[in-house]
């Protein structure tokens, strides 16, 4: 700080893009660990991941939720998720 400058190390991106019909017994764990399994422990070392595609938008909020919490296992730095619209469309709903 003494110089006025700040170092940022911008991550790169890796873009994640799933098609198909999602089975009923598939959830958001299977998703991430099909990905771990592909790109190995250490595959997306200080990178940001987007899961994307039309099985992600189907994929179920929990299913979203889990992906977003056991995405740290890569040692990724930023997850990113399509967002779907039902879930700003439930919190405009009363009780």
């Amino acid at each position: 700080m003494a110089t006025g400058r700040l170092w940022f190390k911008v991550p790169e991106s890796l873009n994640l893009i799933f098609y198909g019909k999602l089975n009923p017994w598939v959830s958001g764990k299977d998703f991430i660990l099909f990905t771990i399994g592909a790109i190995g422990v250490d595959g997306a070392l200080y990178q940001a991941m987007e899961f994307s595609g039309e099985t992600m938008r189907r994929l179920p909020m929990e299913g979203r939720l889990t992906i977003s919490n056991m995405a740290v296992e890569p040692e990724e730095r930023v997850v990113f998720l399509n967002l779907m619209r039902r879930p700003f469309s439930m919190s405009r709903r009363g009780p």
